[in-house]
Formats: C-alpha cells, sequence, structure tokens
C-alpha cells in the first residue's frame, strides 16, 4: 500500500511545484508590465514636456525681430570673424592655424635679430623633418629649405615610388614644391629676402657600370628658388594659384636626367 502511494505522493508534489513555477512566473510578468508601463508613461511625459519648451521657443524666436531678421546672425558673423582676423586662440583648430598664431606670436618679438627671427619662422612654416638654411645674400638673406618627398605625399619612402614613369615623378616634386614655396612665402614675407630655394630629397640605390651598390642613400633629385623680387610681384601669397607660382621657379639642381626607376619587386629609383 505504502509503495503504491508514493508515485502518487511524487506526482502531486510536481503537480504543485508546476503551479508554483506558473503564478510565480505570472507574477514576474505583471511586475515586468508595471515597469514598462511607468517607464512609457515617463518617456511620454518627458517627451510632451519637451515639446512644449520648443514650442515655446520657437514662438518666442518668432516673435525676436532681432532674429528673424538676421541682425542678431550678422553681429554673431562679424564678432567672430573680427576674432578670427585677430588670430584669436580660441578658433585655432587645425595645425595650420596653430601655426600661423605661432609665427604671429613670434613676429611680434622686436628683441630678435632678423635672420634668427626668419630662421624660427621658416622651421615652423617648412614641412616636417626639414633642414632650414638661413645665410646673408646680396639682396637680404638666402632661405633654404631641404624637405624629404615622403613627408608630402606617400608611396615615396625610402627608394620606392608610386610614380611609373621619371615624367609624372617630376610633375608631382614641381607640385610639391611649388606647395612649399607658397607657404614659405606666405608665412616669411618678402621683406628682407634675396630668394627662398626649396629642394626636395627622395632614397635612390646608386649604381657603377652597371652594377647596382647596396645601401639607399638620400639624394637632392629637383631644387628650385624665386628671388624676392619676383615674389613682390605677387599681392597674396595665401591666394595665389600653383601654376603661377611654378612660372616663377628658377631651377637650381635637376637630377632626374640621372634618375632611372627599376621595377623589381618593390619598384624604386637608381642612379
Amino acid at each position: 500500500m505504502k509503495k503504491a502511494l508514493f508515485p502518487v505522493c511524487l506526482i502531486g508534489i510536481l503537480a504543485l511545484w508546476g503551479v508554483f513555477l506558473v503564478r510565480r512566473g505570472e507574477r514576474q510578468v505583471r511586475q515586468l508590465k508595471t515597469q514598462y508601463e511607468a517607464e512609457i508613461e515617463k518617456l511620454t511625459a518627458a517627451d510632451k514636456r519637451q515639446a512644449e519648451q520648443d514650442l515655446a521657443q520657437h514662438r518666442k524666436d518668432m516673435a525676436d525681430n532681432e532674429l528673424t531678421s538676421g541682425n542678431r546672425a550678422r553681429e554673431a558673423h562679424e564678432q567672430e570673424w573680427t576674432k578670427r582676423s585677430e588670430y584669436d586662440p580660441a578658433f585655432a583648430r587645425t595645425t595650420r592655424e596653430k601655426t600661423i598664431l605661432q609665427i604671429s606670436a613670434l613676429a611680434k618679438d622686436k628683441s630678435l635679430p632678423a635672420q634668427e627671427l626668419l630662421q624660427r619662422v621658416a622651421v615652423l612654416a617648412a614641412p616636417r623633418k626639414s633642414t632650414v638654411e638661413v645665410t646673408s645674400a646680396e639682396d637680404g638673406f638666402r632661405l633654404v629649405v631641404t624637405f624629404d618627398m615622403s613627408v608630402m605625399t606617400s608611396g615615396e619612402e625610402g627608394s620606392r615610388t608610386k610614380h611609373s614613369t621619371i615624367d609624372s615623378l617630376k610633375r608631382e616634386v614641381i607640385e610639391i614644391i611649388s606647395r612649399v614655396s607658397k607657404d614659405m612665402y606666405d608665412h616669411c614675407g618678402q621683406k628682407g629676402i634675396d630668394s627662398i630655394a626649396a629642394a626636395c630629397t627622395h632614397g635612390v640605390r646608386q649604381s657603377q657600370f652597371g652594377i647596382t651598390l647596396q645601401g639607399i642613400v638620400t639624394k637632392t633629385i629637383y631644387k628650385c628658388s624665386i628671388t624676392g623680387a619676383e615674389a613682390k610681384r605677387v599681392p597674396d601669397w595665401r591666394g595665389v594659384p600653383l601654376h603661377k607660382v611654378e612660372d616663377m621657379l628658377k631651377v637650381e639642381q635637376d637630377e632626374f636626367p640621372n634618375l632611372r626607376i627599376v621595377t623589381t619587386t618593390t619598384q624604386g629609383f637608381g642612379w
């Protein structure tokens, strides 16, 4: 008799446990539903308040003649433009803008000798890792900026090049030198300048008697200058087109006739 009652009791216990689990699940669902409804009501009330505030602000704006007429916007624009024209540091975002501020601060330092001032300004204005040399010349100072091509463009690291012909490489080098020359005159000005020269270097592999020598050497492949007299004919160096700068370039060194592009696993230069 006792053995017969055991399965019945077990079934009863399992049934009660099942009812408990169902009831607990129902309670949890009710709690979640209540929480969800409360959260929805809270968000709805917040959206309604925001909409009412936006509508009130819109009506206020529409009643403001200074705003709707555009007078306030023009005034704000004029104030911002005045601050930008005075090189307010608050508006300096890019590296170029921050460089302009540093150069402007240097220009106000009357204690610096002219050559040292030009040297410092040129270092700030020149491309990264450049060599800057300022020397005395007949009509003022001669400034020479020597930079590596890889600093100014991609695909020119070491002796490698992205170009397939010497002509296309030369065109890009002339464009880069024009940009550097433009920036140097824009920041350094023309006063007291005899000439500004920009020299572009590149890694090359040298060969002798048809045999390629080991290692890569850095060589100046192109160098151009613009005289101070020529520069004075440009009223605004910041706005001058690059093709006009190219027309003013005087070639001082051209090694392209001595260069050849060698196609290997990594395309590069031969000297």
